[in-house]
């Protein structure tokens, strides 16, 4: 499920308009700024990553609703003297995929839902946020 819910989350990524302006990569192959495992050397800040954390298989008696669950970490980057920026992708984010429904080969995501969240804190030259959310997937 990995390959076909990393395309999901990146298309909804790309797809929502307030976060890509956030993180908009003027003059970048490719010119987003939300980047699976890292980003490239050359982007520039904000920017933000994300992982899947966890995958975990859920079976039950009834086998009908035998499900898979995600766990996607999402950081958020930004090397402002404040957090302002930050406190923003994070929003567009929430709006992007908190309670939201993800399609990939003709499966839904039944439910996508923040979980949890730590900073932003300062590092180095930045700010650093990185949030977690719930994909919860019945087959």
């Amino acid at each position: 499920m990995s390959g076909e819910l990393q395309l999901a989350i990146q298309s909804q990524a790309d797809s929502d308009a307030t976060l890509s302006d956030l993180v908009l990569q003027s003059g970048i192959v490719g010119g987003r700024g939300v980047w699976y495992g890292q980003c490239p050397d050359a982007i520039r800040a904000p920017w933000v990553t994300y992982y899947i954390i966890s995958e975990i298989p859920n079976r039950v008696f009834d086998t009908a609703q035998d499900g898979e669950d995600a766990i996607v970490q999402f950081s958020i980057f930004d090397d402002g003297s404040n957090p302002e920026t930050v406190w923003a992708i994070d929003a567009a984010i929430e709006d992007a995929f908190d309670r939201q429904e993800l399609t990939y080969n003709s499966r839904n995501a039944v439910m996508c839902m923040k979980e949890s969240a730590v900073g932003p804190d300062r590092v180095e030259d930045g700010w650093l946020r990185t949030v977690d959310y719930r994909i919860i997937n019945h087959t």
